[in-house]
């Protein structure tokens, strides 16, 4: 498949949050691990180099912090192999709620190969969305990231055996007899920013 221009993808959704609550759980671990990745080596703040972890699927990435300017827009980095930049909005509106948008750019490879990274973006971005409403609007993790790619199932809905995992005592083994056949899961995406086993 051939392209002309490369896409970029584009999510958004309201929350009936304020603003400044609503910019916190994405630049603070302790909040966004409640709807997203698992672990963070840092906060999000200008010109930081961050580590995020998805224990359960066994990927991280690492990202520069680009621009961070507070209740209003994070700008990052990530994949140093494949940069992409991923900006975070945010528009205060009526009756303490939040419209949110997410952007990501910049996917390169053939024509199916950035296709398919927009499409999984997109997927995977709207589960972030979703999950971050049901938190702050309703104090529920709804796992979203981790139930993506269930243990025991391949992308294919296939059974088999893979990883245990506990995400409240934050620990994960693999069987050892059976190779990890997943693919990186739908992040944001199963392909943006995401390394397997990366230390």
């Amino acid at each position: 498949m051939r392209i002309e221009d490369v896409p970029s993808v584009k999510v958004q959704m309201l929350i009936r949050r304020p603003v400044g609550e609503v910019f916190r759980a994405f630049v603070d671990p302790a909040v966004t691990t409640r709807f997203w990745f698992t672990k963070s080596s840092g906060k999000l703040e200008p010109s930081a180099e961050v580590r995020w972890e998805w224990e359960m699927h066994d990927v991280s990435t690492t990202l520069k912090v680009k621009d961070v300017e507070e209740n209003s827009r994070i700008l990052i980095e990530w994949d140093p192999d494949s940069p992409r930049e991923v900006e975070w909005r945010f528009f205060s509106g009526q009756g303490d709620t939040t419209l949110v948008t997410i952007a990501e750019r910049g996917f390169k490879g053939n024509g199916d190969e950035i296709v398919a990274q927009a499409i999984g973006s997109t997927g995977g971005f709207t589960f972030l969305l979703a999950g971050l409403k049901a938190l702050l609007e309703h104090d529920v993790e709804l796992n979203l990231t981790g139930d993506a790619f269930p243990d025991g199932f391949d992308s294919l809905g296939e059974q088999r055996k893979t990883t245990v995992y506990s995400r409240r005592a934050g620990e994960a083994r693999r069987n050892a007899d059976e190779p990890d056949h997943r693919r990186s899961p739908t992040l944001p995406s199963r392909i943006s920013g995401t390394h397997r086993g990366d230390s």
